[in-house]
């Protein structure tokens, strides 16, 4: 019976496998696309032109507080390119590197290692800004919202509901449990409680 051999990426490479040709329905992949070539160009073009909303500096004008929630090291989004442009963003509306905090959305992870931070984040936005990991486990920092109408208590973290303005930052990618990670997702299970996530 004829094989048919296929090549598959992990991590930083290729595991290649045989199995009966008449067994493989095809190999699937995402269509290319061309990279963005000037990372900071293209954020900066996205928070002055978002595509349905107003710009980042419409929203921002007149905060105090901000809080950006931001994805973990489980995440490849990019945020040592991001986080710069964003900031300057707000600091062109008199927002001071002050008045930002950065809350790593750890959902039910563990901490990051400070290393980790400075890897993920970049040393210039953790030599900025106030950089926090979230602690799903620990009652002081959290709030109680209520109860949804579905019954589930929601608490999270005290910092969210402090801040005149909270921005996500985080990548959509498939997740084997809720179908995608990102979007809504940066706030729970990223800023929650772990009896409003078990919920």
């Amino acid at each position: 019976m004829a094989t048919v051999r296929v090549c598959i990426p992990y991590g930083e490479e290729e595991r290649c496998f045989s199995l009966p040709q008449g067994n493989l329905l095809g190999v699937f992949q995402p269509r290319d696309t061309s990279v963005v070539g000037d990372v900071p160009q293209a954020v900066g073009q996205a928070l002055r032109q978002p595509i349905g909303g107003p710009p980042l500096r419409e929203l921002a004008r007149g905060a105090r507080k901000v809080l950006i929630v931001a994805d973990d090291s489980t995440r490849l989004t990019p945020t040592e390119r991001i986080l710069p442009v964003l900031l300057e963003e707000l600091n062109a509306v008199g927002i001071p590197d002050e008045a930002i905090t950065l809350l790593i959305a750890l959902g039910t992870h563990r901490a990051m290692t400070p290393s980790e931070i400075e890897q993920k984040f970049g040393r210039e936005v953790v030599g900025r800004i106030q950089v926090l990991n979230h602690n799903a486990f620990e009652p002081s920092l959290l709030v109680d919202l209520g109860t949804t109408p579905g019954g589930v208590h929601v608490q999270v973290h005290r910092l969210a509901p402090e801040a005149d303005l909270v921005i996500g930052v985080g990548s959509i990618v498939p997740h084997h449990i809720p179908g995608f990670s990102g979007g809504a997702k940066i706030i729970q299970p990223g800023i929650c409680g772990e009896q409003t996530t078990g919920e």
